[in-house]
């Protein structure tokens, strides 16, 4: 949506046609959060969520951090 390519509107688990925004991506997420509840197993799929406002082919990324690094930090890249 930000570089403004065209995408269309597909149709939800509620039967509502969708279109991809914060919004609707948001809302799907939501429903796989309240499914997930307090667990710490974050294996989840917001394939077809529950939500009639919510897209339904969302998904999350995950980014695996150490809290710290020891040694040098790494020299940038030289292109």
């Amino acid at each position: 949506m930000a570089n403004k390519l065209p995408a269309g509107s597909v149709r939800n688990k509620a039967g509502k046609f969708i279109t991809p925004a914060l919004e609707s991506i948001t809302a799907a997420a939501a429903g796989a959060m309240q499914a997930m509840g307090p667990s710490t197993d974050f294996r989840v799929s917001l394939t077809n969520p529950d939500g009639e406002k919510a897209y339904p082919i969302a998904s999350f990324t995950w980014f695996l951090l150490h809290k710290e690094y020891g040694g040098t930090p790494p020299r940038p890249a030289r292109w």
